[in-house]
């Protein structure tokens, strides 16, 4: 029996809007390799987009962070992501 290595790609954002990654998930797909997409989502026409890119692919994706919806989870996503950003910007 073959085994298949596994891939992770992670992306901040919709599928939509970066078309890199789904190039290269496809590409990485038929070349034999399982695919996983770890990716946040804020737009729900946005995420059924990403689906449709993927349609017919043997390609998993996991939406980790959904900021379309208002919820404590999305608060405090939401929080952690402004949080990192000044961090960023003030410390390098």
């Amino acid at each position: 029996m073959e085994r298949k290595y596994k891939i992770c790609i992670i992306t901040h954002t919709h599928l939509v809007r970066n078309p890199r990654v789904v190039k290269e998930a496809i590409t990485l797909s038929k070349a034999g390799y399982a695919v996983h997409i770890l990716n946040s989502t804020y737009s729900n026409a946005n995420t059924l987009a990403d689906l449709r890119l993927l349609d017919g692919e043997p390609i998993q994706i996991t939406h980790i962070s959904n900021l379309s919806v208002k919820n404590f989870r999305a608060i405090t996503d939401r929080f952690v992501k402004k949080a990192a950003h000044l961090m960023i910007k003030y410390f390098g």
